[in-house]
């Protein structure tokens, strides 16, 4: 039965991208790339 089932049923693919990220005000500097991915060659701290 589950193999029926498995092999039947249509597959939706489903992919939902979520990046939340909370700094410090006194951090300075941060940026993301294109993959959301943070670039810390110029962070520093401000303060």
């Amino acid at each position: 039965m589950e193999q029926i089932v498995v092999e039947e049923a249509p597959w939706i693919f489903l992919y939902y991208h979520v990046v939340l990220r909370v700094f410090n005000p006194n951090v300075k500097g941060l940026t993301l790339d294109g993959s959301d991915r943070l670039l810390l060659e110029r962070v520093f701290k401000d303060g």
